[in-house]
């Protein structure tokens, strides 16, 4: 499994003045100095942070928008408290249901609008689809489509429920009028549509195609299409040294959004796993990437590293060896013949769950 990054590493990656610098336009000097001094000992690890950029049609780019993954109840509570956001009873809700399903809670904001915002957000994204149901029934949000994301931007008028549906594919998110130069990015290391809830309707709000590490030169092109302005220029606007693209994302309105973590930070994966496998007990998503791009790994081939990232109940770690050395082999057969891997017939406990397309 993944481990946290040491705290020494985090703080050569973002600083608390980073932090500070995406609150500002908000916040006093002083009272965003203070919050993200709180905010810095409650990160995860270097990769919680996350910040973007916005362009809009009329040339204008603004930042102030920050996500953490991986945060806490006590986190979401600070920035709501320093910006005069009211703790809304749906932020109660969503906040119960993550710590019942235990499912990690991404905690961010957006301060370079007319309206300062508190975000949050219930990440099923790697949970099994037993948990992804509750969660939707827990937010009233079951029937509007299979979703591995629920948030909420929460204003000072009003409290915005929202739905990111994660897919494989642009085509099996369902979506028309996208730009092509978008609809046609490959390859792409997943697809989410973003949608508002109204009741028990939906509407599109945003397109993103994540960005895999061998797709920068091709993220650049995409932002010149849909921007007229490179990376390079629409970064200059980060609290902080920004590495890879992660995502690029489109809204009906024209606005372009540019996500990235601070430089150095691992680089961006596969949204989803490329195999799910399970047990009467547990559930486990296997990633695979390069050897050069993770670090730690459960298992590596000659080319490749191996995760696991639990999605329900806990798994034996004598059956979870096996599965890792059955997989190690599939993947170093498809080193050595070029042909596809095959992750048919896992050895027992485990049997090969059908995933999202």
């Amino acid at each position: 499994m993944r481990r946290s990054t040491p705290r020494d590493t985090l703080c050569r990656v973002i600083p608390a003045q980073d932090l500070c610098r995406a609150l500002l336009p908000a916040l006093p000097p002083e009272a965003a100095r203070r919050l993200a001094d709180e905010l810095v000992e409650l990160i995860a690890d270097s990769a919680s942070p996350e910040a973007s950029v916005r362009w809009t049609p009329s040339g204008g780019v603004r930042a102030g928008r920050m996500m953490l993954e991986r945060s806490t109840r006590t986190a979401a509570e600070r920035v709501a408290s320093a910006l005069g956001l009211r703790w809304a009873p749906e932020c109660e809700r969503l906040l119960q249901a993550v710590e019942r399903l235990r499912l990690p809670l991404i905690v961010g904001w957006d301060v370079g609008g007319d309206s300062p915002a508190l975000k949050l957000y219930a990440n099923a994204s790697d949970a099994a689809q037993s948990l992804r149901e509750e969660l939707l029934t827990a937010l009233d949000s079951a029937g509007l489509g299979q979703a591995e994301v629920i948030g909420l931007n929460v204003e000072r008028a009003r409290v915005v429920r929202k739905l990111y549906h994660q897919r494989r594919s642009f085509a099996a998110l369902g979506v028309s009028g996208v730009p092509e130069a978008l609809a046609g990015f490959a390859p792409a290391a997943g697809w989410v549509r973003s949608s508002d809830v109204f009741g028990a309707t939906t509407t599109t709000r945003a397109v993103f195609v994540a960005v895999p590490p061998d797709g920068q030169e091709r993220a650049d092109e995409l932002l010149q299409d849909l921007t007229g302005l490179a990376f390079g220029e629409l970064s200059r606007a980060m609290p902080f040294a920004p590495g890879a693209v992660r995502q690029i994302g489109w809204s009906p309105d024209g606005s372009v959004t540019v996500y990235a973590k601070p430089v150095g930070a691992a680089p961006p994966v596969e949204l989803r796993p490329v195999a799910i496998f399970a047990t009467d007990d547990a559930e486990v998503g296997l990633h695979v990437e390069p050897n050069e791009l993770s670090p730690r790994a459960f298992t590596r081939s000659d080319r490749h590293a191996l995760s696991f990232r639990a999605r329900a109940g806990h798994s034996d770690a004598q059956a979870l060896t096996t599965l890792g050395a059955w997989a190690r082999q599939r993947v170093a057969d498809a080193e050595r013949t070029g042909q596809p891997r095959d992750w048919s017939s896992p050895p027992a406990p485990w049997r090969r769950v059908e995933d999202e397309p």
